[in-house]
C-alpha cells in the first residue's frame, strides 16, 4: 500500500481528466435512455387533511375554534393511530369497493404513504402509483372514508381536507434530467473512487521521492517520446532536440559526475522486459561517442536482444559465437559499424539454449579485457534482473550498474530486491533511470526555442543591415554619376 498524497490524486485526476469526462457523459446517455424508455411512469397525488376542534355555540350553529397546546398535543398522540386507520384493511377494502378498483389491500397500501407534519396537526395522504387518472380520486376517497371512519369511533368530526387531490399531468419519476445527473454523478463518484483505490494499492516508482526512499541516485528522468513515421529508435540521431535526446545528455552527464573518475564498463539492465533499457543503453552509447568518447556497446541480452534492431545491422556473429568459442570466432569479425564513426556494436548473436553459462565464462572477461585499452566506455545491454541471472553476472564484471525502471509500471519491491541482489554479488549500482515519465513538453524544449527566438532575431539584425547597406550603395552611386556630369 502507499501513503496518499493530495496533490498526487489531483494530478492522478487531472491526468484521466478526459476519462472522467467520457464516462459522465456515457452514463448520462444512459441516464435519458433509462428515463424515456424503461422507468415505469408513475402519477402522484396528494392531500393534506388539518385536525381541528368543534365548539356549538347553538343547536343549529357549529363554531371551529382556534387549536390550543393541549389539541395540539392530543392530535400528535393521535396521528399514529390515525395512520394505521388510514392503512388498515377496512378502509381501504371500502376505497376499493366504493371506486370498484382492480386492486387487493395489500397492493393499494404499497402505494399509499401517511406522514405527519411535524410539530402541527396536520396529516398528509400521497400516493403514488402508475395509474394517472385514477390516482387522485382514490386519495379524495381515501380522505372521505378515514374522516367517516373516524366519526364513527370516536364520536367527533374534526378532520377538514386543506387541500384537494388534483390529477396529475406528467409522471413525478420521468424527469430525464435528474436521471442524467444521477447517472452522470455516479460515473464522477465511481471513477474518483477507482482512483483513489488504484492510488492506494499502487507501489510503483514514479518520482524523485521513490528515488531516494531506495537510498539511491535519480540519474535521468526520459520523458515518453512519440517517434515520426519512419523515425528510428537513437532518438539522439533521429531528433537531437527533442525533450527524450535532452534528458539522454543529462544522463550521460551526471553518470560522468556521479561515478568514479575511472569509471569506464557499464551494465544497464531493468527490473522486467519492456522498461525501455535497451533503447536507454543504445542512445546512452551514442550521446558517449557523440561527446568525442570511443565507444562499444555489446548487446549481453542473449534471449531478446534488440540492439541489432535498434542500429538496423545484422544479428550474427555476434557476443554469443564469440562467447562459444572465442579462440576461432574473431573479435572483429562480431563487431559493426554504426552511424557514428566512434560508436562500435557487437550485436547478440544466434540466439542459444544456455545464456546463464556462457556470460559466467572466461571468454566475458578476456573481451572486457580486449577493448579496456582500444577504446574509452565499454556498454553492455543486458537481460531484465527480475526475469534471469544474467545481468547479475555481469554486474560484479562492471564499473557501473545503472537500473532503468518505467514510471508507473515498476513496483518498488522489486527495484529493491534488484537492488540487493546488486549489492549481494559485489556489484555497483551508481543510480536509477526513471523512463516513460509523462512530462510537458516545454520542461525540455524551452532552451531550444529560446536559441530559435536568437537565431531569429540574429537573422533579422542581418537582413537590417544588409537592407541598410544597399541603400548606402545606391546612395555613393548617385553621388558619383553627379559629380562625373557636373565637373
Amino acid at each position: 500500500m502507499n501513503e496518499l498524497s493530495f496533490k498526487e490524486i489531483l494530478k492522478d485526476i487531472y491526468d484521466k481528466k478526459i476519462y472522467i469526462i467520457l464516462a459522465a457523459l456515457i452514463f448520462g446517455l444512459f441516464g435519458n435512455i433509462y428515463a424515456k424508455y424503461i422507468v415505469e411512469p408513475k402519477y402522484e397525488a396528494s392531500t393534506t387533511l388539518i385536525l381541528a376542534t368543534i365548539q356549538e355555540t347553538d343547536k343549529t350553529k357549529k363554531e371551529t375554534t382556534a387549536i390550543t397546546q393541549s389539541d395540539l398535543n392530543v392530535n400528535q398522540m393521535l396521528i399514529s393511530t390515525y395512520r394505521e386507520i388510514i392503512e388498515s384493511d377496512a378502509v381501504l377494502n371500502e376505497v376499493i369497493e366504493n371506486l370498484n378498483l382492480d386492486l387487493t389491500p395489500n397492493e393499494l397500501r404499497r402505494y399509499i404513504k401517511v406522514s405527519a407534519v411535524k410539530d402541527s396537526g396536520l396529516i398528509e395522504i400521497r400516493m403514488r402509483a402508475p395509474y394517472k387518472t385514477m390516482i387522485a380520486p382514490v386519495v379524495k376517497e381515501i380522505a372521505n372514508v378515514f374522516s367517516k371512519r373516524i366519526t364513527e369511533i370516536y364520536k367527533i368530526n374534526n378532520i377538514y381536507v386543506i387541500d384537494e387531490p388534483i390529477i396529475p399531468t406528467q409522471p413525478y419519476n420521468k424527469n430525464a434530467l435528474v436521471y442524467i445527473a444521477g447517472f452522470a454523478s455516479f460515473a464522477i463518484t465511481v471513477s474518483f473512487a477507482i482512483i483513489l483505490v488504484s492510488k492506494f494499492f499502487d507501489t510503483t516508482i514514479k518520482n524523485e521521492e521513490d528515488v531516494e526512499e531506495l537510498r539511491t541516485v535519480l540519474l535521468a528522468k526520459i520523458p515518453m517520446h512519440k517517434r515520426k513515421e519512419g523515425e528510428g529508435e537513437c532518438v539522439l540521431y533521429e531528433n537531437p532536440k527533442a525533450g527524450a535526446s535532452e534528458a539522454i545528455r543529462t544522463l550521460r552527464t551526471n553518470v560522468k559526475y556521479a561515478g568514479k573518475k575511472d569509471t569506464k564498463t557499464f551494465l544497464f539492465t531493468s527490473c522486467d522486459s519492456g522498461d525501455g533499457k535497451s533503447w536507454t543503453a543504445a542512445n546512452f552509447a551514442l550521446s558517449m561517442a557523440k561527446a568525442g568518447e570511443r565507444v562499444v556497446l555489446i548487446d549481453a541480452d542473449l534471449r531478446k536482444g534488440r540492439q541489432s534492431d535498434i542500429f538496423m545491422v545484422k544479428q550474427s556473429p555476434g557476443l554469443s559465437e564469440f562467447l562459444q568459442d572465442s579462440e576461432q570466432v574473431k573479435v572483429r569479425k562480431c563487431l559493426r559499424k554504426t552511424f557514428n564513426d566512434k560508436l562500435l556494436l557487437m550485436p547478440q548473436g544466434e540466439y542459444i539454449s544456455n545464456p546463464s553459462e556462457l556470460l559466467n565464462t572466461e571468454n566475458l572477461t578476456r573481451l572486457i579485457k580486449y577493448f579496456y585499452n582500444k577504446v574509452d566506455v565499454i556498454i553492455f545491454d543486458s537481460t531484465p534482473c527480475s526475469i534471469v541471472a544474467d545481468a547479475l553476472v555481469i554486474s560484479k564484471m562492471v564499473d557501473s550498474t545503472i537500473l532503468v525502471a518505467m514510471q508507473n509500471h515498476t513496483k518498488m519491491s522489486e527495484l529493491k530486491k534488484v537492488q540487493n541482489n546488486i549489492k549481494r554479488i559485489g556489484g555497483n549500482l551508481t543510480g536509477i533511470v526513471l523512463n516513460k515519465v509523462k512530462a510537458r513538453a516545454k520542461q525540455y524544449n524551452y532552451y531550444y526555442r529560446r536559441e530559435k527566438n536568437q537565431d531569429d532575431e540574429q537573422i533579422k539584425l542581418l537582413c537590417d543591415g544588409i537592407s541598410k547597406t544597399t541603400k548606402s550603395n545606391e546612395i555613393l552611386k548617385q553621388m558619383k554619376k553627379y559629380l562625373d556630369d557636373n565637373i
